[in-house]
């Protein structure tokens, strides 16, 4: 008899464990997720339209990811949540915002992982992060944590690029022979300012400017110094009062009609006497004979098409033999600032 009840007790025990063993909530519990989306996989496989165990599937899939990002199991993580959209698409309202969520995750271990200035490596493991996050964001308007995510990203690579523009600026500063310097701080603050334009990036664009203007060019035996600009937004007038130093060896006659200013269209404008009337510039450049080592200043004027941020090609002037001789803009937008 008492060898019969312990039969039947074990019966019974085997019975309740191989039933919570196939049912999946009971496997959730425990945490066992792998197990659990198999017995949910079975049953799915006799209802396949059953949306609820669809999305349950994918929301285990995100669930075991989770842990995966917590042990550093990067790869795997990343597997967990491709499979578990297979069962549930990416924009379902029922498992989008936690689809976002789990991307966000996963994103940004791989950016505290990688490396964006890294190795192959590591720039790849950076930049799927931020393809993660973007994605995430893109599908969850409500995702603050992402979007929190990438304004600090972006502020990050736009410091990060200023810092290198402004290093080169100031060792320019230390060898203003070496022009290069000038180049690559203006590409690097270009590189800084498409991604965010940080508080002190205009300023920096305006030194650079003003550098890039006071430079002379070594083959032109006549110094043209720009020493003033002025733009006129409401009638597009634009005047730039120059030095012109005569470095030859003869006399020269210095004219304002000898000048002729191109934009980056190579659309020429004229000196224009009338736009200078009308806007009442004084100190016009006038006729003048500069010998050699001397120099004159004035005023020149154009008439052109631009109401904003006009960007300008070079200036050339023609001396009165019929030689031409160029003084090149960098190709910025062109302030009303005073360079001396």
């Amino acid at each position: 008899m008492k060898r019969l009840l312990k039969i039947k007790i074990l019966s019974i025990l085997v019975f309740i464990l191989f039933s919570c063993s196939e049912d999946p909530d009971a496997l959730i519990q425990k945490g066992d997720y792998e197990n659990a989306i198999i017995i949910l996989k079975e049953e799915l496989s006799k209802d396949y339209k059953n949306t609820y165990l669809r999305n349950k599937i994918t929301k285990l899939y995100f669930t075991n990811a989770n842990r995966n990002i917590e042990n550093n199991n990067l790869e795997e993580a990343e597997r967990n949540i491709e499979r578990g959209v297979i069962y549930s698409d990416e924009t379902n309202p029922e498992i989008k915002d936690e689809y976002a969520d789990i991307l966000v995750l996963l994103g940004s271990k791989l950016i505290k992982t990688g490396d964006w200035e890294g190795s192959v490596d590591l720039k790849k493991k950076y930049e799927k992060g931020v393809f993660l996050i973007k994605k995430a964001v893109g599908l969850s308007e409500n995702n603050e944590k992402g979007k929190a995510l990438l304004t600090t990203l972006k502020k990050e690579q736009s410091q990060r690029y200023f810092d290198l523009a402004q290093v080169d600026y100031s060792a320019w500063q230390n060898d203003k022979r070496n022009a290069s310097l000038l180049t690559d701080s203006y590409r690097n603050l270009m590189l800084s300012m498409d991604i965010v334009v940080l508080n002190d990036a205009d300023m920096l664009k305006t030194k650079l400017l003003e550098a890039f203007l006071t430079q002379n060019i070594k083959t032109n035996p006549y110094d043209i110094r720009f020493t003033d600009i002025f733009f006129n937004a409401d009638n597009g007038y634009i005047a730039f009062r120059i030095r012109f130093h005569n470095n030859s060896n003869r006399d020269i006659i210095v004219s304002p009609n000898q000048f002729m200013l191109y934009d980056m269209n190579d659309k020429s404008y004229k000196f224009d006497v009338v736009a200078a009337k009308k806007g009442n510039y004084k100190g016009i450049l006038e006729n003048f004979k500069i010998n050699p080592d001397r120099f004159t200043t004035g005023l020149l004027v154009f008439n052109t098409d631009f109401k904003k941020n006009p960007v300008l090609s070079r200036i050339v002037w023609k001396d009165d033999m019929g030689n031409t001789f160029t003084k090149l803009f960098p190709q910025i937008s062109i302030t009303e600032i005073k360079l001396e």
